[in-house]
């Protein structure tokens, strides 16, 4: 489907030299980009449990541990 759309430059730089390595267009990189942005939006979204704010991640996302929290603050400077 063929349709007009505003799209930053550099997204469409970054979406050209995708579809360059890629042996894709454009049109279609952006719109297998799309559809991994809807469904990640669609299947990650928050929910509460015991009130608490919790959330899923993709399996191949890499694990988020207290030994990383504890990295991050100690980088920041903060207790």
């Amino acid at each position: 489907m063929r349709t007009t759309l505003d799209i930053d430059d550099a997204v469409l730089k970054a979406a050209k030299d995708i579809a360059e390595t890629t042996n894709s267009t454009a049109g279609e990189v952006i719109s297998q980009l799309a559809r991994k942005g809807l469904a990640a939006t669609s299947s990650h979204g928050l929910r509460n449990k015991s009130g608490f704010p919790v959330f899923s991640v993709p399996a191949e996302a890499d694990p988020f541990t207290s030994a990383t929290v504890k990295s991050i603050l100690s980088n920041e400077g903060l207790p």
